[in-house]
């Protein structure tokens, strides 16, 4: 089925590896019959395409797991999927216009998927292949008004290139991801620049000097709200290199989650949000998403 080489495991294997990862982030609440309900919905590219897994070092009353696959080589619409096996209910929202409006006006290259072991179908992630300049956003009609209204701001600090998008039918809001080939292109400056911009609380010079290596910022955005509600910056690491004194789940993330593939590759974000400051962690399960999304980073110029 698909060409990014990804390690093949069955849904039994991959929901065992769930479950002790739920164990050893210490995520309460989890719910195994969604779990189920969306591994099964979706068997075909969790089993095949690339997979990931990630959590946040939120309060452990809150934390979440994630479960995302991303295929890339093969389109297709995760949303009708959604729909066949009711793990969605369209309620007149703007959301549920928003990913037909993406797959007919933006054709996106392929798709992802997120599984909450707390809520079951949870995220669609649409990538946009190749990259899109930031105003050719604007064409979709069902986004939040806070995208828009902060186009000016995206234009002083550089986010010119779009590669993936996140609508996320939990929480009701939009993610924008831009793609940096060169974090170099947005020095320190700058970065304080956007965060301040936005309206978050500029982090300390220990965490900005994590953020050169970055790969890609994102903003979330919901649909009752003028105000950009989030503002993350990605990196990417070897295992080795992951700063596991930051939080218990970063280590627990490089040394104990269960993988199949030969190498441990790590993705982390530092998160500005107007509750408070947090980070994410994510582990590529089978040790190939970089081939599922790596195409963007060609497409920038």
């Amino acid at each position: 089925m698909t060409s990014n080489s990804a390690t093949t495991v069955s849904l039994d294997q991959l929901y065992t590896d769930i479950m002790a990862t739920v164990r050893i982030a210490e995520v309460p609440g989890y719910d195994e019959d969604k779990i189920w309900k969306v591994l099964k919905a979706y068997e075909q590219f969790y089993t095949e395409s690339s997979v990931a897994f990630r959590t946040t070092t939120v309060s452990k009353e809150h934390r979440d797991l994630s479960v995302r696959y991303f295929e890339t080589s093969q389109k297709h619409d995760p949303y009708v999927i959604a729909l066949k096996h009711k793990l969605y209910t369209p309620d007149s929202h703007p959301i549920d216009r928003l990913i037909p409006e993406i797959m007919e006006k933006l054709s996106p290259a392929g798709c992802g998927v997120d599984l909450s072991v707390r809520h079951g179908f949870e995220k669609i992630w649409p990538v946009i292949g190749p990259c899109i300049p930031t105003e050719d956003l604007f064409v979709l009609e069902s986004i939040p008004d806070s995208v828009k209204s902060h186009a000016d701001v995206y234009a002083r600090h550089g986010l010119d290139w779009i590669g993936i998008l996140g609508v996320d039918y939990t929480n009701k809001s939009f993610n924008i991801y831009w793609i940096f080939k060169d974090p170099a292109l947005m020095p320190e400056e700058n970065v304080r620049g956007l965060i301040h911009d936005l309206g978050f609380k500029v982090p300390d010079e220990i965490v900005l000097e994590k953020l050169p290596r970055f790969f890609t910022v994102y903003t979330t955005h919901t649909w009752d709200s003028p105000r950009v509600e989030r503002l993350s910056f990605a990196m990417a690491s070897p295992a080795a290199s992951v700063p596991t004194h930051v939080h218990p789940v970063f280590k627990y993330f490089v040394e104990d989650v269960p993988i199949v593939a030969k190498e441990r590759f790590i993705t982390f974000n530092s998160c500005y949000g107007h509750r408070g400051d947090y980070m994410k962690i994510e582990v590529d399960y089978k040790g190939v998403l970089g081939n599922a999304v790596g195409f963007l980073f060609e497409s920038v110029p």
